[in-house]
């Protein structure tokens, strides 16, 4: 028989309304091997480290001795039992190193205030440890004189993601070398191939993020996002998440042509889900956003985080950003796209990314159905248990009232109480374990698949000038019917348009220097180049 302890414990203990399960979990029992059940982790205690089932400060000291601190579990325990526990504790003894860390994770969680006591300790603590957790970077705690601890948070009490540094696959993540992979696809290229190219997957990007969303047939709207993508990833001082610059942003990306009466942070509720009203409540959302009145304390805190995390994991920071951001849901249009400019914003910002080069995040995830399945998993990590816990406070009003943003909504939601811990303070692991392996494959397989196409292309273009010289745009009507049917001979319908290709042998030459030079210059995915089709 095993027994909770530490947070699991006092979550059962208080009916604490967590979002999912805890990933880290500790139990009191006979067996001495701990256990992994589907990415849950299950650390085995003897029952004589095990506190009394009823000992609220035993459970919970246990909890900031022996498992890494939840921030989610803090915030909630810190609402339901109230100021009395911590106040109590650092009273018996304000010298102690976990009195004095639960007085400041207190008054972190809940904005409240203790009351200080005498004699307090004066050795200066970590709040955290640094080897289990995301932290700020060394350099940028700050001093918390009330309690003697230093302060290194990640972010702010408004957002400040939980992110365990212990999982194998996310250390790969954090220590995936962009730069290193760069170089591999310039050493076989050339640098100008290479930045070539990335032109190229600016306009590709921009199509991407629009099919993500089922927009796909305004070519102006697309044109659009790529001239964003192009003239404003790692622009400006700092990633546009203050007010200002994220109404700019998304008037840029959105155009003049909108419902919205105000860019910026929106005015009204939002969901993520169906639209169609005729669903039931449980059936229309997958996801209900912070109110308005949050939006900015929460994208500060993303701003702060940045801010005291610089030095570390360029993927970890990107992806904390976008997805924090998703999750947010500041804008009442364009939340997808700005989320997605985001990964390659942070990275130019971290020196990552050459200036110039966008690498195709969305199209590495429309192009296989088994990333955008990936992709929403990620995204359900957080969505899916967070609406388990508010359905019962999701209504639909008859009719939509107006708000002053523009938007029209009959949502009516009362659960942000519920909600809030989660919005919050979001365990993002999964998300930079997804987008580290996205950073990857658009370098390895789709950055060097388009370099690999235009090199080819180049030769082709070459090989066929070579036999008749013409305009490139002649040309690549050639190359594209040779891409289509390898294996056959040119048709009809390419002969009415250049007629001279049926003279003096010059179809079959054509496609005797084009077989030679498709292989000579091999490209891994042929399914993966689109460049040079015509546009249906």
């Amino acid at each position: 028989m095993e027994h909770p302890l530490g947070a699991q414990r006092l979550i059962e203990c208080l009916n604490l309304p967590m979002t999912g399960r805890l990933r880290h979990t500790s139990v009191a029992g006979s067996r001495s091997k701990d256990r992994e059940e589907n990415g849950y982790f299950v650390k085995i205690y003897p029952f004589a480290q095990a506190p009394a089932d009823d000992d609220i400060r035993g459970h919970f000291l246990f909890h900031l001795k022996q498992e890494v601190p939840n921030f989610e579990f803090l915030s909630r325990f810190f609402t339901a039992i109230g100021s009395t526990f911590a106040q109590e504790w650092v009273n018996d003894e304000p010298t102690g190193e976990y009195s004095r860390r639960t007085a400041f994770f207190y008054e972190f969680f809940t904005g409240e205030s203790l009351t200080l006591p005498e004699n307090l300790g004066r050795k200066y603590i970590f709040a955290l440890d640094s080897k289990k957790i995301v932290t700020a970077s060394t350099g940028k705690e700050e001093r918390s004189t009330r309690w003697r601890v230093w302060d290194n948070m990640p972010g702010t009490r408004f957002f400040c993601p939980s992110i365990v540094k212990t999982d194998k696959h996310l250390k790969e993540a954090f220590s995936l070398d962009i730069n290193a992979l760069l170089k591999g696809v310039e050493a076989e290229f050339g640098q100008e191939a290479v930045t070539r190219a990335s032109i190229w997957m600016t306009s590709r990007e921009s199509r991407a993020s629009f099919e993500i969303e089922h927009e796909t047939d305004n070519a102006s709207k697309i044109q659009r996002f790529a001239s964003v993508l192009a003239t404003q990833t790692g622009q400006g001082v700092s990633p546009p998440l203050s007010c200002d610059s994220l109404a700019q942003l998304q008037k840029s990306i959105i155009g003049s042509e909108t419902v919205l009466t105000t860019f910026g942070l929106r005015k009204s509720p939002v969901f993520v889900g169906d639209g169609d009203s005729f669903l039931a409540p449980e059936e229309r959302v997958h996801y209900i956003a912070p109110p308005p009145e949050d939006l900015a304390l929460m994208l500060e805190g993303i701003q702060v985080f940045l801010k005291r995390t610089e030095g570390q994991s360029a993927i970890m920071r990107a992806a904390v950003t976008a997805f924090g951001f998703v999750y947010i849901h500041p804008l009442a249009d364009g939340n997808g796209r700005v989320h997605r400019f985001l990964i390659n914003d942070i990275l130019h910002r971290d020196c990552a990314l050459e200036s110039g080069m966008i690498l195709p995040i969305s199209a590495v995830i429309t192009a296989d159905s088994a990333v955008r399945r990936a992709y929403d998993q990620v995204l359900e990590t957080i969505s899916l248990p967070l609406l388990h816990q508010i359905k019962p406070f999701i209504h639909f009003l008859q009719k939509a009232v107006p708000y002053p943003d523009g938007i029209f909504s009959d949502l009516e939601f009362g659960g942000n109480e519920i909600a809030e811990a989660s919005w919050r303070y979001p365990k993002l692991e999964s998300h930079i374990i997804f987008t580290s392996e996205i950073v990857r494959r658009s370098i390895e397989e789709y950055l060097y698949n388009e370099v690999a196409f235009l090199r080819r292309h180049h030769a082709g273009r070459v090989a066929i000038k070579e036999i008749l010289e013409m305009p490139d745009m002649m040309a690549d009507c050639i190359l594209r019917s040779y891409q289509e049917r390898p294996v056959k001979e040119f048709g009809k319908k390419l002969f009415k348009k250049i007629p001279a290709l049926l003279e003096k042998g010059r179809s079959a030459r054509i496609k005797k220097a084009l077989d030679k030079v498709w292989k000579e210059n091999p490209v891994k995915d042929e399914r993966a180049v689109h460049l040079f089709k015509q546009k249906k």
